[in-house]
């Protein structure tokens, strides 16, 4: 049975960490996604309080997305796709962006604060990789 707060989406595991959903699915401070599969394992995924941070705009302004260490095949619905233009990079972690979906095409690593991405990479970015270093 569904409590009045539970919500229902239709999540697709795309391999190596990367997931596709039908809706959005936004979390708010010290709420947990619960994804289950047909028999599988239970996860819980928990609200990112460290890590990296993606912008929509140059110098950290615009809609943004902390990201967790791991891949992601669609940017969050937050940010949205092909539209980051700056990252914050915490010392000790790596941002890999990839200009299109599922960690393909041309890359852009950073390892520090980029106010803007560059305009060769501007707007690009369709799918990244979080790894703590």
């Amino acid at each position: 049975m569904e409590s009045d707060n539970e919500h229902k989406a239709s999540i697709q595991d795309l391999g190596n960490g990367i997931f596709n959903t039908d809706h959005t699915i936004r979390l708010q401070p010290n709420h947990v996604v619960v994804l289950t599969g047909h028999g599988e394992t239970t996860r819980e995924v928990a609200p990112v309080t460290e890590g990296p941070t993606v912008y929509v705009d140059a110098h950290y302004k615009g809609a943004s997305a902390r990201l967790a260490a791991g891949t992601y095949g669609i940017i969050d619905p937050q940010v949205g796709e092909d539209t980051i233009s700056s990252v914050r990079v915490p010392a000790g972690w790596k941002v890999t962006l990839y200009d299109h979906q599922n960690l393909k095409g041309d890359t852009l690593q950073l390892t520090a604060d980029t106010p803007y991405v560059g305009d060769t990479f501007n707007d690009r970015a369709s799918s990244l990789k979080v790894e703590r270093l």
